[in-house]
């Protein structure tokens, strides 16, 4: 299971108008959204600038256990 949200979000936002707070997440979501699937997870669930992805849940694939370091291909398909 892993949890993630973007550090500094609500004082970022704050300064920003909603339109581009909206695109902001919506880019980051597709982004870390991608990154948990090509490491073998599953986004569950996206709240506010939150993310909750589980590993390890059977769907056709070998268990993210199972998987070299799925931590380290999310979060190098983060890595621009």
């Amino acid at each position: 299971m892993l949890f993630a949200d973007l550090r500094g979000f609500t004082r970022m936002a704050e300064r920003r108008l909603p339109y581009d707070v909206v695109y902001l997440l919506n880019r980051y979501f597709q982004a870390v959204g991608s990154a948990i699937e090509r490491a073998g997870g599953i986004a569950n669930q996206f709240t506010g600038d939150g993310v909750m992805a589980l590993f390890g849940v059977e769907r056709g694939r070998r268990p993210a256990a199972a998987s070299p370091s799925p931590r380290r291909r999310m979060i190098a398909g983060l890595t621009p």
